[in-house]
């Protein structure tokens, strides 16, 4: 699948302003929904969201039951929460931010009713598709690691029109004292996808 990634750069100090609009939009397109793609130390923690936040749990799964060694996944849930935009106390980007790795996930819009089970499919493994030894999982480990295409190309082709994520490792000083700029990045794969980009991100600001 064609895709194109897009990098911004966000001032901490406005770091929801992107997922607001993206709310805001849904709010008057209710036929666009966000979604949250986290991974969770506990399934209370999406319930924490849903109660807060005003996201629905749309599907979550103990990480530690869908890999051959668990002892090497930190966490234990990824989960999937949906924001319907005829809810007027939406807060996704409240719930981006609600834990100490929840900004770690993806955020997406979609507007296909199978969106959701695609999505599984993509970012949740099946167990039975692990191979016995850990000599082989490595070796799986490495040809995933030698895709070249990402992650967020991958949810585009399960019905996304726009992977909204965060490069932690690439954030920015700025010239004041304690000014930080998030490198946010934005995948995309046709018109669609950049026609709503352009709702939420200056393309002057761009860095392809």
């Amino acid at each position: 699948m064609t895709y194109s990634i897009y990098n911004f750069l966000r001032n901490t100090k406005e770091k929801t302003k992107s997922l607001d609009q993206m709310a805001s939009y849904i709010h008057h397109n209710t036929n666009m929904k966000v979604y949250l793609f986290l991974t969770l130390e506990n399934y209370a923690e999406f319930e924490a969201i849903q109660e807060h936040h005003h996201g629905r749990i749309v599907w979550a799964v103990n990480a530690a039951g869908t890999g051959p060694f668990e002892a090497l996944d930190p966490y234990s849930f990824d989960g999937l929460v949906e924001f319907d935009g005829k809810d007027v106390d939406i807060d996704p980007g409240g719930a981006f931010y609600s834990t100490d790795i929840s900004f770690d996930g993806l955020a997406i819009m979609a507007d296909t009713v199978d969106f959701p089970e695609k999505a599984k499919e993509v970012l949740v493994p099946d167990a039975a598709d692990f191979p016995e030894s850990f000599d082989d999982y490595l070796l799986m480990i490495q040809e995933q690691d030698d895709d070249p295409d990402p992650i967020e190309a991958k949810v585009l082709a399960a019905g996304a029109l726009l992977v909204y994520s965060l490069n932690i490792s690439d954030t920015v000083q700025g010239e004041t004292p304690g000014e930080l700029f998030l490198s946010e990045s934005v995948c995309i794969g046709d018109a669609r996808g950049e026609a709503l980009m352009y709702q939420f991100f200056d393309p002057n600001d761009a860095d392809r």
